[in-house]
């Protein structure tokens, strides 16, 4: 009896023990009393911690009367330590603020959210860099391929706003059939951007742009088979703030952008409304009139915040984006402009004039419900819309002839809903599961003009197109050889004929992921995910002769009456697939300031429906990746941040892209081809460096060896065996450093000087020899005043310092036929800009 009792006693002890533990809740607000996200914060004599979420907000739970010692730091804050004597009960309903102070001269602060939480980007155990707004506006950076060079392992290739490459270490996010997904996601605030075209948008008024290398199926989707862009902007805040700013610049360049945050209702509703208006005339001169490779862009974005009460957030944002542009300079290797100038990279002579163009309408519907049930379990919702309307009419034989005039025009429109559950456990467990849907439909329409009397020589000798003046040569009939030309020897042949293929796409997609990390001791933590994916489509094609006379020429390339696309009537191929991705991470904390990590992941670009001209469909096999990385991050003093990574990439069933002219069988088109398997490994590198309060050094370093293989899986020699990807240096860097000096207490001068390599790539996997890019550098500077009070900037800048004369594309259409043409990028660009914040 004795015995029971006791037992009952110690019982009964640890019951009133039990019931003396409490959750404990803080916030970190920085010396603005404004919330700070990603925030570390330490309990010492547990040997416990947790991160501060996008409210700023944490919490511990079962924690025991007594005293502790709490850290909290964050990148670009003074480190703040408290201790706080907890008694029995008096803490579980109050919420203690923790201030951190700004330090003087340290680095700044990123988190970034590509793991779906909030969290410093020191401490994500995958390859991610993040570029801001400041940065981008000190730098003077305002297109997509000058911000690729400040991040290791980017390249982006905008030949027009319908036709960019973003290229993650070494893999092209093209896209030619309508149910192809880019490799690289593209993401724009939490909602994904199915088309590549869509990621082409203006650099204003952008909290952050966040990329992620290697494949990212479990956290950007499916289509995120080799990394992942997402551009997120500004959201509306509870103080009334925006800015002005207007430049101008040589090529007649005009740049004008604006934002202004109003709180509506106090603490409860905010909006921000931001506009963008970008032109500049083409840097190559057309001999039939106008200019070539130029802008014209205009932007808007209204964005309004809503708190429904302290635990539930609604953001909505409208973004509207229109591109007017003038055509592409694709200017041909073989033939003279109409001044009898050959190789000329100033000026073109395209016989479409002012009609050559490439708009692009784009409309982003974003609606991003947030509820939190506590502050460790909290519920997303992620609805979004888009619509993508674009129309390009470009010369594709790059000459006054006109042989080959094509055009393309698209309209996609996009919903995706996405649900996730995001938790935290004890504070050693974190995680989300979620579903998408996603329900896509395009259309898309190829359209061929030609001048059949221009065109012939393309099948009997391409020397004799063009004379030497530049003026293209005509032959009204063909040759009267029956001997050669059999029936047709003597025909007349068409001044003018058109034709189209069209093709449509309904995509539905069913997606289930999930993803959790295990905090297994305070320096150890392994994560694990995975997305299935269902996928549907549907997918049409159609072809008919819409103008001008029969094409003779169709006779030779058995497409009669048409020359690209055999008429046919309307014809659909239905499919269903359906793929595992995931990935493993292991991280381990060297101390609170370095990591290590390894990571295995296994990425997938869907299976591609296509038809060839010829009207035949074709399945592609599903492209599969296997990715091995193990890296290293650390951050020392909090003025010197180094990050390398090592990754290696194993292919199979790669998807090129490849112009196909076969006579044989009618087929003439840009096609996707499977390669076989390929093989890819290198580094990254980068660095931040906070010399002293007046000098900052940042540069980035990336190898990359990307061949494909010998042998594909059937141990049959590849056609492109030993050939590199297209459009991958071997080896690429970026250093920039930035001085700021003071003048007065109000006035500041600053310098951002940068220096950019890449070393030789060709433009086509296929390596055709002559068809590449040379070595070469470029050199940028920015440089200005600020103004303490008002709150202004002047800058004045030049891009391509020393007018470097390099390429943007080679081959495209005219390699079709043997006469590839070529388009030249920007050269020297300079101009000035004023900006006021308020």
């Amino acid at each position: 009896m004795k015995k029971l009792f006791l037992l009952i006693f110690v019982l009964a002890g640890f019951s009133a023990f039990a019931q003396q533990s409490f959750s404990f809740e803080g916030l970190v607000i920085d010396g603005e009393n404004k919330p700070l996200i990603g925030a570390h914060v330490f309990i010492d004599y547990l040997n416990i911690g947790t991160i501060t979420n996008e409210e700023g907000m944490f919490k511990f739970d079962k924690l025991n009367p007594g005293t502790y010692e709490f850290t909290v730091s964050l990148t670009g804050f003074e480190t703040h330590k408290r201790s706080i004597n907890f008694t029995s009960g008096e803490w579980s309903s109050q919420v203690t603020v923790f201030q951190l102070q700004q330090a003087v001269y340290q680095l700044e602060g990123i988190t970034v959210t590509a793991q779906k939480k909030v969290e410093q980007i020191k401490n994500v155990p995958i390859s991610i860099n993040a570029i801001e707004q400041s940065k981008l506006d000190d730098a003077s950076i305002i297109d997509l391929g000058s911000m690729a060079d400040y991040i290791p392992g980017l390249n982006v290739r905008i030949q027009s706003n319908q036709r960019p490459n973003f290229i993650i270490r070494g893999l092209t996010s093209d896209e030619v059939s309508p149910n192809a997904q880019p490799r690289v996601s593209l993401f724009f605030n939490d909602a994904p951007i199915t088309r590549a075209s869509g990621g082409v948008m203006e650099l204003y008024d952008m909290e952050r742009v966040e990329v992620v290398k290697g494949p990212q199926g479990t956290l950007f989707g499916r289509g995120a088979q080799i990394g992942a862009i997402h551009f997120m902007s500004k959201r509306p805040e509870a103080d009334f703030n925006g800015y002005v700013s207007a430049g101008i610049g040589n090529y007649a360049q005009k740049n004008f952008s604006t934002a202004i945050n109003v709180p509506l209702i106090e603490n409860r509703l905010f909006t921000r409304i931001a506009a963008v208006y970008h032109t500049r005339d083409g840097y190559v001169k057309n001999t039939f009139g106008g200019t070539l490779n130029g802008k014209d862009t205009k932007g808007f974005r209204f964005s309004t915040r809503y708190l429904a009460s302290k635990d539930t957030k609604i953001d909505f944002v409208f973004n509207y984006q229109e591109d007017r542009a003038p055509g592409v300079a694709f200017i041909s290797t073989l033939y003279p402009n109409t001044n009898g100038d050959m190789g000329s990279i100033t000026e073109a002579s395209l016989d479409k004039g002012e009609d050559l163009r490439a708009d692009k309408d784009l409309l982003n519907l974003n609606l991003n419900f947030k509820h939190f049930f506590n502050t460790n379990l909290y519920l997303t919702a992620i609805t979004s819309y888009q619509t993508n309307k674009s129309y390009e009419l470009w010369d594709g034989d790059g000459s006054a002839a006109a042989a080959i005039n094509m055009s393309e025009n698209n309209d996609s429109k996009m919903f995706n809903q996405e649900v996730r559950l995001n938790y935290e456990i004890n504070n050693k467990i974190r995680g989300f599961s979620g579903v998408n849907f996603l329900k896509e439909k395009v259309e898309q329409t190829y359209g061929f003009q030609t001048n059949e009397q221009h065109m012939i020589h393309l099948f009997l000798d391409k020397n004799n197109m063009i004379l030497p003046d530049g003026t293209p040569f005509s032959m009204p009939t063909i040759p009267n050889i029956p001997q050669m030309f059999g029936p047709i020897a003597g025909m007349p042949l068409a001044l003018n004929h058109e034709e189209e293929s069209y093709n449509t796409a309904e995509n539905t997609s069913f997606e289930f992921f999930s993803d959790v990390t295990f905090d297994l001791s305070e320096k150890f933590s392994l994560s694990a995910g995975f997305r299935f994916v269902f996928d549907n489509s549907t997918v049409t094609n159609w072809a008919q002769m819409t103008g001008g006379d029969v094409a003779m020429l169709g006779n030779f390339t058995q497409n009669f009456p048409n020359i690209f696309f055999r008429p046919s009537t309307e014809k659909a191929y239905d499919g269903n697939f359906s793929g595992l991705t995931g990935r493993l991470v292991a991280m381990y904390k060297l101390d609170e300031n370095s990591n290590i990590f390894g990571s295995y992941s296994r990425g997938r670009r869907p299976n591609v429906i296509q038809y060839q001209a010829d009207g035949t469909v074709e399945v592609m096999q599903d492209e599969v990746v296997d990715n091995f990385e193990i890296g290293y991050k650390t951050v020392i003093d909090n003025k010197f941040i180094f990050d390398a990574t090592a990754f290696l990439y194993k292919y199979k069933h790669f998807q090129t892209n490849a112009w196909i002219a076969d006579p044989s069988t009618g087929n003439f088109a840009y096609l996707i081809k499977d390669a076989g398997k390929a093989t890819s490994y290198g580094l990254e590198t980068s660095f931040q460096w906070i010399v002293n309060k007046n000098l900052s050094l940042n540069g980035n370093y990336t190898y990359i060896h990307a061949r494909f293989d010998d042998e594909n899986s059937e141990g049959e020699a590849q056609e492109y065996a030993g050939n590199k990807f297209r459009l991958t240096p071997d080896h690429s860097f970026n250093f920039n450093l930035k001085y700021q000096g003071t003048i007065n207490d109000d006035l500041t001068i600053f310098a951002i000087p940068s220096v950019s390599f890449k070393s030789t790539y060709y433009f086509e996997d296929a390596n055709v020899g002559g068809m590449l890019q040379q070595d070469f550098w470029l050199a940028n500077i920015s440089t200005g005043l600020k103004l303490a009070d008002p709150n202004m900037q002047f800058t004045v800048f030049v891009q391509n310092l020393f007018d470097k004369e390099y390429l943007l594309s080679m081959g495209n259409t005219g390699s079709l036929f043997g006469i590839p043409t070529y388009i030249p990028a920007m050269p020297r660009t300079f101009g000035a800009k004023i900006t006021w914040n308020f």
